[in-house]
């Protein structure tokens, strides 16, 4: 499977490598011996969540195994063609950690040169 299935809104298919992801993903993704590159840079104010919660990643996971639709994630294009994540963390985190290829997006914007954080990037193999 290369990404989870999408609900009937319009997406993109992005490769993983360019969801630029924050570091509460990153530190999820290291507790499950994910491992990437660069320096662990504090979430901003504008980022809402605090934690991922368990209990959502497992029915996203589930409903990945299941073929379940769901939403794209929401993100903000820049302009070097990498994603910033607005909306979706969860369905993130769980895509990366069953080594999907691909996530489903929903770009929420025109190209941009501002992520609202300092965004880490996967190693890739």
């Amino acid at each position: 499977m290369t990404h989870y299935i999408p609900t009937n809104e319009e997406y993109e298919l992005v490769e993983v490598n360019k969801i630029l992801i924050t570091p509460l993903i990153s530190s999820y993704l290291e507790e499950n011996d994910i491992k990437f590159s660069n320096e662990i840079v504090p979430e901003s104010t504008m980022m809402v969540r605090t934690r991922l919660e368990p209990r959502k990643l497992k029915n996203i996971s589930e409903a990945i195994s299941a073929s379940i639709p769901m939403p794209p994630i929401q993100v903000r294009r820049l302009v070097d063609g990498t994603y910033t994540i607005q909306n979706g963390m969860h369905r993130t985190a769980m895509s990366l950690l069953l080594l999907l290829s691909h996530i489903p997006v929903k770009v929420e914007n025109p190209p941009t040169t501002v992520p609202k954080w300092k965004p880490r990037r996967l190693l890739q193999d």
